[in-house]
């Protein structure tokens, strides 16, 4: 198991047809996950809680696995071994520890969820507690977050990924990348290799912000993301997704006069830090540029805006903001429409003016949402 996609992890319609190697008392042979799955259906079954008594339909078992209705009715079905503090799967001993597996099913919600479903190589079932990650490795079974799904024929740049910065002049839409897989039905594309960073380097409520006396940012200067933290990740990633995947969004008034034309300026990237204890009571390092400020456009405030991605339907969220300086005089206040998808956790907004300092802390200057923290300022970073 590799990390393609900053966990250890492989999606279900990459494994199902590697072959596995079985023994028998008498000989061994080869066995691929999909037809081990199909031969084990009635147990399968038997062990999950239905009871010895349950027949189950052996049409239906083969059509879930032969005739692939698992693989279209679950394309980003996921098996993975999330990092945890006290185990690595770069440490697993495969020969002496056969770990639990774990389902996490599509309604889950770590902000209110307790416990995790499991179970052992006998078909025991255990509860893991959904916010104290376990002491030993776990198997995770859910869908996977970091990987967007096409059907055949559907072209990227129309597919709702990638987004052209108003600020630059330079055209956004690039080649499709290589999808990372493809079979009869899909293509799998990694996050990270349809995000389009920003190119134009020379183009929950405010809080953590103090007034400077002279200005924190400059007209004519580049604006740079440096530094995010928690000091409680779990309302917004629990332990059995491994790292979370923070999407970051800037928001500008355009040179009109009120929120109504408000622009996106920055809202293509993705931050997955490599590990959930990267970013945990602990400062993660990006310096990622954002866009240059400029005030005849864009006027001295813009508003961040944060959240933690989970796949689902996609929906509109209303945020409300008051008191942004006009490039013209005056403020405006109103409310921006935000699709996102359903199970995605908002982490909070702040408008960042060049006059807001970040409050000064034990740790450094940062700003601050509820467990959320970060660093953002002017120029590059030294």
């Amino acid at each position: 198991m590799e990390r393609f996609d900053n966990d250890y992890d492989i999606l279900y319609a990459e494994a199902m047809k590697h072959p596995l190697q079985t023994q028998s008392k008498s000989s061994s042979s080869e066995v691929t996950i999909r037809d081990m799955l199909d031969q084990n259906y009635r147990k399968l079954y038997q062990i999950s809680g239905f009871g010895k008594d349950f027949v189950p339909n052996e049409k239906l078992g083969k059509d879930l696995f032969q005739k692939d209705i698992l693989l279209t009715e679950t394309p980003l079905l996921n098996i993975a071994i999330p990092e945890l503090p006290e185990a690595s799967p770069e440490n697993w001993n495969t020969e002496n520890h056969i770990p639990l597996v774990a389902f996490v099913p599509d309604e889950f919600d770590e902000a209110t969820a307790r416990v995790i479903p499991a179970y052992d190589s006998q078909g025991k079932l255990h509860w893991l507690d959904a916010k104290t990650p376990p002491k030993q490795l776990v198997i995770v079974v859910a869908e996977n977050e970091r990987v967007v799904l096409l059907s055949p024929g559907e072209k990227i740049e129309k597919s709702g990924i990638r987004i052209e910065d108003p600020g630059c002049d330079v055209p956004q839409l690039e080649a499709a990348p290589e999808a990372y897989h493809t079979n009869n039905y899909h293509s799998y594309y990694l996050n990270s290799s349809l995000i389009n960073i920003n190119k134009c380097g020379g183009g929950g409520g405010n809080t953590g912000v103090t007034t400077c006396t002279e200005p924190y940012r400059i007209n004519d200067r580049d604006e740079w993301l440096t530094a995010m933290k928690f000091t409680d990740i779990d309302p917004y990633e629990s332990w059995s997704f491994g790292a979370p995947e923070i999407d970051v969004k800037v928001y500008a008034t355009s040179n009109q006069t009120n929120l109504a034309q408000v622009i996106e300026i920055f809202g293509t990237t993705r931050f997955e830090p490599r590990k959930r204890d990267d970013i945990n009571n602990k400062w993660w390092t990006i310096n990622h540029p954002i866009i240059r400020w400029d005030n005849a456009i864009f006027g001295r405030t813009w508003l961040y805006w944060f959240s933690e991605f989970d796949p689902g339907k996609t929906i509109n969220v209303s945020i409300s903001v008051a008191g942004i300086p006009l490039p013209g005089g005056g403020t405006a206040g109103g409310s921006i429409s935000i699709p996102i998808s359903r199970d995605t956790k908002v982490i909070g907004q702040l408008a960042v003016d060049q006059f807001n300092c970040p409050a000064s802390r034990d740790d450094g200057l940062y700003y601050r949402l509820n467990t959320f923290r970060f660093r953002s300022r002017c120029n590059p970073p030294l």
